[in-house]
């Protein structure tokens, strides 16, 4: 095991410590791991754990927020002006509002 994976071990562990004692990460955490993801540094099965873990518990808007930096500092200069989750409502069954908020601001785009 390389030292990258063990860096990237302890996001896992955050994530995976079982009910009541795992949590969320920061905007930070959420930044490096995704990062290190991005840039294909931990080992396939880690990524399939991390990513396990944050689909089961639900990401949170530092999480989301740290990873779209992650992004960001990737491909520096993209041309997109929203970043928007757009999976679907998963266990909540919930409808995906997202597509409709979609759909009204490139109608709303178009007027102009």
């Amino acid at each position: 095991m390389t030292a990258q994976h063990d860096e990237f071990a302890k996001f896992v562990a955050i994530l995976g410590r079982g009910p009541g004692r795992s949590r969320a990460l920061t905007r930070e955490e959420a930044r490096t791991a995704f990062g290190m993801v991005l840039r294909g540094e931990p080992d396939p099965h880690q990524v399939g754990a991390f990513l396990m873990l944050l689909r089961f518990r639900g990401e949170d808007a530092d999480e989301i927020t740290g990873m779209v930096e992650a992004a960001s500092v990737l491909w520096p200069g993209s041309p997109v002006a929203l970043d928007w989750p757009s999976y679907g409502a998963g266990r909540t069954r919930g409808a995906p509002w997202f597509l409709l908020s979609a759909l009204a601001l490139a109608r709303r785009a178009q007027r102009y």
